[in-house]
């Protein structure tokens, strides 16, 4: 529970940022930190470290990962009083509990594809279009904070998030069929594979 707290904690604080300036602390840094930050609590327990310092951490590294300049001293007096220097050996400690291994695939840019396609398949109006991004969006934000990342592709998330979407009451009048789309695309990826099969 107090993993999760946190999870969602990283969020308020990406989206608090991002107010203030779009062009940092973006949903592919979010996500990056938020997995990072998943990962290293695989490897160390809850008690060892403190999880507003990773949190602190993981942020830095998606930043530098991501290539969005997000400094310690954006951080640092806003949400924790810990040193820099201590904030630099987390840093450490945590590319070593990550094996250095920090590519991470975004369920946000899966998402930002299907749309693409469910527009030039669909139509739809560009307002429609605009809210079954913000409600698939939140969908994936709370599915973060799960094992989901763990357990699914992000574009299976994606694809979660725009059928939880496309389900929502205020979509239903509208002009965007998700799940027509959805019937469409994966039958013809059914009569491919049969194809390929036969």
């Amino acid at each position: 529970m107090l993993r999760c707290w946190y999870e969602t904690k990283l969020q308020e604080v990406c989206r608090e940022e991002n107010s203030q300036d779009p062009t940092r602390f973006t949903d592919r840094v979010m996500f990056a930190s938020l997995m990072y930050f998943k990962r290293f609590f695989l490897r160390a327990s809850l008690m060892e470290e403190d999880p507003k310092h990773v949190m602190l951490a993981a942020l830095l590294v998606a930043g530098k990962v991501e290539e969005e300049r997000i400094e310690p001293d954006d951080l640092l007096p806003k949400y924790a009083k810990i040193k820099l220097e201590t904030l630099l050996a987390l840093e450490l400690r945590m590319l070593e509990a990550l094996s250095f291994q920090l590519v991470t695939i975004s369920p946000f840019r899966a998402l930002q594809g299907f749309l693409q396609d469910l527009q030039s398949e669909c139509g739809g109006g560009m307002h429609d279009l605009q809210q079954l991004h913000t409600l698939a969006c939140d969908f994936i934000r709370r599915s973060l904070c799960a094992d989901a990342p763990f357990l699914f592709t992000p574009q299976q998330l994606a694809l979660a998030g725009l059928c939880e979407a496309g389900a929502h009451p205020s979509l239903a009048a509208g002009g965007v069929d998700v799940a027509s789309w959805l019937a469409k695309r994966f039958q013809l990826l059914g009569q491919a594979d049969a194809a390929a099969d036969g």
